[in-house]
């Protein structure tokens, strides 16, 4: 399992990659570090004017096993709409890519191969993302911690 933010900025919901965050790293213990940038208005992230704020860390999680399914999850989060997933494959559906409940709000899932996703920290120290692969011979787990983030000040 490997993650990184290697995203085309098209994946992001209306934002950028550098609207977002800078310099991010994930090392080899699944400790990230970087910059999380406070980010207002994110309407592409969730249509809760409450949830359209803060700050975004965005990944790409992959399994490095094609037939692997991918779960992730954001520990801690406030709400399942913390967490927006994408497949690698369905980028450009109608959806943009989203996976979404009949509410048409974001939704944790289980994607083939790799997932975008992005997620929304309220608590660098409390929150965790916990990413699963599983070709049903075999489970890779791992725990990203998020305390090595910086959070920008707020505006």
């Amino acid at each position: 399992m490997s993650a990184d933010d290697d995203i085309d900025d098209s994946h992001l919901l209306g934002k950028t990659l550098s609207d977002l965050q800078d310099g991010i790293s994930v090392d080899n213990d699944g400790r990230i570090t970087g910059t999380l940038h406070y980010v207002e208005g994110y309407t592409g992230f969730s249509s809760d004017p409450e949830r359209q704020s803060g700050y975004f860390l965005a990944l790409h999680l992959d399994s490095g096993n094609l037939g692997a399914f991918v779960s992730v999850d954001l520990v801690g989060k406030t709400g399942q709409e913390d967490v927006v997933l994408f497949d690698s494959e369905a980028i450009n559906d109608e959806q943009g890519g989203a996976v979404l409940d009949d509410n048409g709000e974001p939704i944790e899932c289980t994607r083939l191969g790799d997932i975008i996703a992005i997620f929304r920290i309220t608590d660098k120290g409390s929150q965790a993302i916990e990413a699963v692969a599983s070709d049903y011979v075999t489970e890779t787990a791992m725990t990203y911690s998020l305390d090595g983030l910086v959070l920008e000040d707020r505006p």
